[in-house]
């Protein structure tokens, strides 16, 4: 109870008989209470939202801000809900009609089935069935926002394809679509509507297409505006007033599929998740009997597997480049998913070629690579295929699921190909890494480009990837952000060289921040492996150089729980 004076007398004016009866009742009361203060920002766009869904006429913060003037003008009068109407008609607002919410239905249908569309082209057929979906739907009947996590090509798309057909299959209405095939920013959810042809929030439409039935809305590829890896992180803000909006409608639950690799390094989204606290799917690979009941269904025998390609093909993506592939005699003569990647290409050139022998297969991908690079999006107005009428071998690649194209928009058929493709081209330009990176603004969509074009000239040209790599991350010309994706490739190798452990250490005997990360991604079995079978860990715990003895300690602790007894014999030697 309260103890301050002042507090208590109000405690007791309330605790009167003709306010709330007794202490217990005002005590319970107040208890029961939560007060919140909105930012103006966000009454605007729930306002607008509300106006959306009743009014028809204008954009809806418009005519929201046309009734606020409408209440403003009548102070001291009647208004009826008759005179209302009457003064907004004078602006050419009006209630929304029966028609128009026909017409927003199948809007929302359109943009579902375009969704769709889009993400069959990257499914492998038949579908793998997938459990995570099923925890999709027990999800949605639990909370109104569930987040979809996994690692790049793990199949976060298929799994929200199968959830939809189950939702509509039901009665319910969807809205579906995808962040990272957008052509330019959209700065709010009525930018983003009109984007989709909805001519409003999709919040707004969707409430208006499921009326008073549910409504699911589908948010594939929320990493495209995420600041560790999007392409777009500019446009976060409108995605998050976006599922802002459908939370104030009940009758929504929103689905949202992510990185799990963007939720952890972006605070942005993950603010967002812990403030909304949605249900979590996560995402895992594929198992061994689906990897090898798909492998079979292609007609290929999954016994002849090996373990490394068994390892990359957990990855529903690389199955479907291999059913791509899988009729040609050395379909499984893949090491990697680059060396996939290159056997896809070369299939889907071949059957080009087939369609139009004259088929400018390599300057129709050279075309939307370059330019998709040059204005760092992932979709290009199709227009750019205007010179030398490319449009026309642009179609061969279309049908081919090279390329998609939506309306005006055309892409690759999935964002990792893209990232191929333009390593493939660019390795055969005369420049170096730094020079590329410093030829524009280093921008957070250079960190994918830079990624693949590291693993591709591994693959191809290992001492190339030592000289790019060292040059990267000495040059003071490189941001720190790329040197990260740098260091991120160095420590993911699977199974690093002597060479490539020369580079760390020229790289780490200059100390500053650059090392001091290197360092603590390195802090993995392989490179453990390396740097011991090297002899560099004992010369590090030999050295008189406290950094070099610390460093060795780091490396230590961290394979402690790897192999203990190893660490144990290094440090009884010593």
């Amino acid at each position: 109870m309260a103890t301050n004076q002042e507090l208590r007398a109000t405690f007791d004016e309330l605790s009167a008989a003709n306010l709330l009866g007794t202490p217990e009742q005002a005590w319970k009361t107040l208890r029961g209470m939560w007060f919140e203060v909105r930012e103006e920002r966000e009454t605007i766009h729930d306002n607008a939202l509300l106006a959306d869904l009743t009014l028809e006429g204008a954009p809806g913060h418009l005519m929201a801000l046309g009734l606020g003037d409408v209440l403003n003008s009548k102070l001291g009068l009647l208004l009826t809900r008759a005179r209302l109407l009457e003064a907004l008609a004078d602006s050419g607002v009006t209630l929304r009609q029966l028609g128009s919410v026909t017409s927003i239905r199948t809007k929302v249908a359109e943009v579902t089935k375009s969704w769709r569309q889009s993400v069959q082209r990257e499914l492998l057929d038949p579908p793998i069935v997938r459990a995570e979906a099923a925890r999709v739907l027990a999800s949605l009947e639990d909370g109104p926002l569930t987040l979809i996590l996994g690692n790049a090509g793990d199949g976060k798309s298929a799994i929200l394809e199968q959830t939809v057909q189950r939702l509509e299959a039901t009665g319910g209405t969807v809205l579906a679509f995808r962040l990272d095939r957008r052509l330019t920013g959209f700065g709010t959810p009525q930018e983003l509507g009109r984007q989709l042809g909805l001519d409003m929030s999709p919040a707004a439409a969707l409430k208006l297409a499921a009326g008073d039935g549910p409504g699911y809305m589908v948010i594939d590829q929320l990493d495209a505006v995420s600041m560790a890896s999007g392409r777009m992180p500019e446009n976060f803000d409108a995605v998050a007033d976006l599922i802002a909006e459908a939370a104030l409608l009940p009758e929504l639950r929103v689905v949202l599929a992510c990185r799990g690799f963007d939720v952890e390094n972006d605070h942005r989204i993950r603010t967002l998740t812990s403030r909304r606290k949605p249900a979590t799917v996560k995402v895992g690979a594929l198992t061994d009997s689906e990897v090898d009941d798909a492998v079979d269904g292609m007609g290929l025998n999954s016994k002849n597997l090996t373990a490394e390609q068994r390892s990359v093909l957990r990855s529903p993506l690389h199955l479907v480049l291999l059913g791509s592939i899988a009729s040609q005699p050395d379909a499984l003569s893949f090491h990697s998913s680059g060396s996939l990647f290159e056997s896809f290409w070369e299939r889907k050139r071949q059957t080009a070629r087939l369609r139009r022998a004259d088929v400018k297969f390599n300057a129709v991908v050279e075309k939307v690579a370059n330019t998709a690079s040059d204005h760092q999006t992932l979709a290009v107005p199709v227009s750019v295929l205007d010179t030398d009428d490319l449009i026309d071998h642009a179609s061969v690649l279309i049908s081919e699921h090279v390329l998609a194209r939506e309306g005006d928009r055309v892409a690759f058929f999935h964002e990792a190909f893209f990232d191929y493709a333009f390593a493939r081209h660019w390795v055969s330009r005369s420049e170096t890494l730094v020079e590329f990176l410093c030829g524009a603004e280093q921008e957070l969509f250079r960190r994918a480009q830079v990624r693949q074009i590291l693993r591709h000239i591994h693959e191809h040209d290992p001492d190339r990837f030592i000289a790019e790599c060292e040059s990267a991350l000495t040059s003071d010309e490189i941001r720190f952000h790329i040197k990260e994706t740098v260091i991120a490739v160095i420590a993911n190798l699977v199974t690093p060289s002597s060479d490539e452990a020369e580079l760390v250490l020229r790289v780490c005997a200059t100390p500053g921040s650059v090392t001091t990360r290197l360092c603590q991604q390195l802090r993995r079995p392989q490179w453990f492996t390396r740097l011991y079978g090297d002899g560099v860990l004992e010369t590090w715990l030999d050295s008189t150089d406290m950094d070099d003895r610390e460093r060795a300690a780091m490396f230590l602790g961290s394979q402690a729980r790897e192999d203990l007894d190893l660490v144990a014999k290094l440090l009884r030697t010593r």
